[in-house]
């Protein structure tokens, strides 16, 4: 069968290099194969008129939970709610994410953690999940935020090599908090294997948290939330996140995870390339207002804030491509920087190569946007995985 090929003409093309406008691409067999202004295009095969809107790489989410009713935390369930996930994930932008089980017992989470990884195997159609993000359980009791304290322990390596053992390749992101005693162990181990840690839930000062750092920690999550405020005397984890030059920040950008101003004053002490938008969207999102139930919490979703009874926040119900819209009003930016923070970005963090940009030789996943933000068309691998109704 001859390789599928689309050209997508009159489009404005956000590349890594900058806009280009009355741009054309052309994929091939799910990848980029030519971009640019003026470049030779092949006859006699599908067109698409961009009509001058904008055509962005996918959007990328590395800490998310669910969707539409879908989760994960049940085996037995896994492959029917993954592809709830993937289908219905495309309508925002998002073409590749990574997800979190709403499980935390240890042997539950090793053999959900295996099924989670035969399902990924699988490829579910949409949206292309590129691993898990363990959040958890290796969280500071003080800062633990919505998870219940019953399932939270100190960092085991043997527990660590069993998720390594049911998960491999598709364990891709663990948060924790480096202050616990054998933190550092653990994730070097993990480092050395390829998975990125990320510091959150943590009561850690400025110095240890420095230390983590400087060390295996590579990324930080949810940056603000579950962590002790600056102080001029006790900068404490956040004045680590903000000063440290090679460290990227996660930043949940509703609007009530972080007040606006605290997002523009993160954006002006990380610069763009440190940014990485993310929603931390709990299986709620898209769903009416009301009262839920999942990893054994009642969550109530009223006003755009998912809580606990006792009013703490039980993750978001943010989407990437509010996220996105958010992150201009909030702090200014032009719609291409708010773009590289939600794809290139997450990319660059996880070390996806063929993800994240508009090159030739990168999975042709796409955006095609209106004047005002939102998704009319989505592409993953080049086929189009969503198209809203007229």
């Amino acid at each position: 069968m001859p390789a599928r090929t689309l050209v997508i003409v009159n489009a404005v093309l956000h590349t890594p290099r900058g806009v280009i406008p009355e741009g054309s691409l052309v994929i091939e067999n799910g990848r980029i194969a030519a971009l640019g202004r003026r470049i030779h295009l092949p006859t006699r095969v599908e067109h698409l008129d961009a009509a001058g809107r904008a055509v962005t790489p996918g959007l990328i989410d590395l800490h998310f939970y669910g969707c539409m009713g879908a989760a994960i935390q049940d085996p037995d369930t896994v492959v029917e709610e993954l592809i709830r996930i993937a289908r219905a994930l495309p309508r925002w932008g998002t073409t590749a994410f990574l997800l979190s089980p709403l499980c935390w017992g240890r042997e539950e989470l090793t053999r959900l953690l295996k099924t989670i990884a035969a399902a990924m195997e699988a490829s579910p159609p949409g949206a292309q999940p590129l691993g898990i993000h363990l959040e958890g359980p290796y969280l500071h009791p003080a800062q633990r935020g919505a998870f219940n304290e019953q399932t939270l322990r100190l960092p085991d390596l043997e527990e660590v090599r069993g998720w390594w053992a049911a998960a491999g390749r598709w364990l891709r992101l663990v948060t924790m908090a480096p202050e616990l005693p054998g933190a550092f162990v653990v994730a070097e181990w993990l480092r050395e294997r390829g998975v990125r840690v990320s510091m959150g839930h943590t009561t850690a000062s400025f110095e240890m948290a420095w230390a983590a750092l400087e060390g295996p920690f590579r990324l930080v999550t949810h940056c603000y939330n579950a962590m002790a405020g600056f102080h001029h005397r006790a900068p404490g984890a956040l004045g680590a996140a903000w000063l440290h030059p090679r460290v990227s920040v996660m930043a949940i950008a509703d609007g009530i995870h972080i007040h606006p101003a605290a997002f523009r004053l993160l954006v002006r002490l990380k610069g763009i390339r440190r940014m990485i938008l993310t929603t931390d969207a709990i299986p709620a999102t898209g769903l009416p207002e009301g009262i839920y139930e999942w990893g054994g919490q009642v969550v109530r979703v009223k006003g755009g804030h998912a809580t606990l009874s006792d009013g703490t926040l039980y993750g978001s119900v943010l989407t990437m491509d509010q996220a996105v819209r958010n992150a201009m009003a909030f702090a200014g930016l032009p719609f291409a920087q708010a773009i590289r923070m939600a794809a290139e970005n997450p990319a660059r963090a996880l070390g996806v190569r063929r993800k994240g940009q508009l090159r030739p030789g990168a999975d042709a996943d796409l955006v095609l946007w209106d004047p005002d933000g939102f998704p009319i068309i989505t592409f993953v691998r080049g086929e189009v995985v969503y198209r809203r109704e007229q």
